[in-house]
């Protein structure tokens, strides 16, 4: 089941973690992957990171601890990652706590002196790039996110400050063709990839299920107004006024901002008619038995997608897709679902409609399609080998990054 608490995780010493790391090993090369969110970690990165410590490297993390379990840190430790916890907030702009951050990830970088660092997340990414050498800094775009739809001058300036820290990358890893060619001027070498990839063994093929006892709609996504919630929640209503099929429509995500300020009985009314089923963090496969028991997946966001995770892992799954057509979403659709007309609930009512009008075998065809898109287009381990050269050393023994100033 997916869990349906929001709160980050029970008492535990954070003290124990960083005593097993306070000796840095110098028998292996260091690579520092610095991100304001830990369950991405395990989620997006895995594959990656453990293919850098096969060819010899030892990994550390830096990363906050919003929605730090202890199942992920369990994960984490079983895969030989080393955690350093970090005093960051993903959303908010607090600047006594950025100061903190700031200074938290200048003295592991001294501790550490890392070869390579590798951040993401646009503070991380931002902190990261002021404090390490040229030629150590390496930069992962995963969307644009809120930067994207705003124009005001804070916005403009992270944009500009996103900019510089690009220019001192080694490389910039982008997840889109629209991001990396908004950013096609920088200095440094652009990588596109396919978005964060899916574990095709963990994710894959399941038989479509029967429609005779009606149709079942997941959305599997962050709560947060840009992704389409209320989107989602108003064409359910439609649909459900208008349709004598039964559907039901389900959603599975953290709550964020004001959602994660409500009640559970408060978020359910603010959702209804969807069935809220909690989260999955910290145990990514939990969401594939939902996808399996779905008839079609949606994501109608207005945010700045890299790629959306949720609808290539719904694809290898083999569920025809539903969403906007965005520049984190060009390209997932070829013959197995739609792309909404505009962003609104009669686009994608209309849309969910279309769907469960086809005929089995061409919904079967689509569900098909779906997998074997993932498989050409989206298999981690196509990024894992786009990524990985970058990181590769011709010699273990050569240290050619210094303690940032």
């Amino acid at each position: 089941m997916p869990h349906a608490s929001t709160s980050a995780f029970s008492d535990f010493s954070f003290f124990e973690i960083d005593l097993q790391i306070e000796v840095v090993s110098m028998s292996k090369p260091t690579i520092l992957v610095v991100t304001a969110y830990a369950p991405s970690i395990i989620n997006f990165r895995l594959g990656l990171l453990k293919q850098l410590i096969k060819e010899g490297y030892e990994i550390h993390v830096l990363a906050g601890d919003e929605h730090l379990t202890e199942n992920i840190l369990k994960q984490m430790g079983e895969q030989c990652f080393h955690y350093h916890r970090w005093s960051i907030g993903r959303a908010t702009f607090n600047p006594f706590g950025d100061i903190k951050a700031y200074l938290e990830l200048r003295a592991l970088m001294r501790r550490l002196q890392a070869r390579k660092v590798l951040a993401y997340t646009l503070k991380a990414l931002l902190l990261s790039a002021l404090l390490a050498k040229r030629g150590t800094f390496y930069a992962l775009v995963s969307g644009r996110g809120r930067l994207k739809s705003e124009n005001g001058l804070r916005s403009k300036l992270t944009h500009l400050f996103l900019r510089s820290a690009l220019n001192k990358a080694q490389v910039s890893f982008f997840q889109n063709k629209e991001d990396l060619d908004y950013f096609k001027d920088i200095s440094s070498k652009a990588v596109l990839l396919p978005g964060s990839g899916v574990n095709l063994v963990d994710f894959k093929f399941q038989s479509y299920p029967s429609t005779i006892e009606g149709f079942r709609v997941l959305m599997v996504s962050r709560l947060i107004d840009e992704k389409g919630i209320h989107v989602f929640r108003d064409a359910a209503k439609i649909l459900l006024q208008t349709q004598k099929t039964p559907i039901q429509f389900e959603l599975i995500g953290a709550p964020e901002g004001r959602y994660a300020k409500m009640t559970a009985e408060l978020l359910s009314q603010e959702l209804f008619p969807l069935k809220y089923l909690g989260h999955t963090i910290g145990d990514a496969k939990a969401v594939i038995p939902y996808y399996k028991r779905s008839h079609a997946v949606v994501l109608p966001t207005n945010y700045g997608e890299g790629v959306p995770r949720s609808l290539i892992e719904a694809m290898a799954i083999g569920r025809p897709i539903i969403c906007s057509k965005q520049a984190g979403t060009v390209g997932l659709l070829d013959g197995n679902g739609f792309y909404l007309d505009s962003v609104s609930p009669s686009s994608l009512a209309k849309s969910i409609k279309k769907l469960m009008s086809l005929d089995s075998a061409s919904i079967l065809q689509m569900a098909e399609l779906s997998r074997k898109r993932a498989e050409s287009h989206f298999d981690e381990q196509k990024v894992v080998e786009l990524m990985l050269p970058h990181f590769l050393f011709s010699s273990h023994t050569k240290n050619d990054s210094e303690a940032p100033h």
